[in-house]
């Protein structure tokens, strides 16, 4: 279980990345913009979860 929280967090992670530079280079066309913004947020609370899960089971 502790190597598929590690796996998902660092999954979440580099989404979370890679739709927060898909919205960079979309700010010219604010509504596509926007709907990657909040993808990356999505991808930002998952990634806040997973770690959390992480703790929980290291017993932090």
């Amino acid at each position: 279980m502790k190597e598929i929280i590690e796996s998902l967090i660092g999954i979440e992670d580099r989404v979370h990345k890679v739709y927060e530079r898909a919205a960079m280079q979309l700010k010219d066309d604010k509504e596509f913009a926007d709907f990657f913004w909040r993808l990356a947020e999505d991808e930002k609370v998952h990634y806040n979860f997973m770690c959390k899960a992480a703790e929980l089971i290291r017993g932090d």
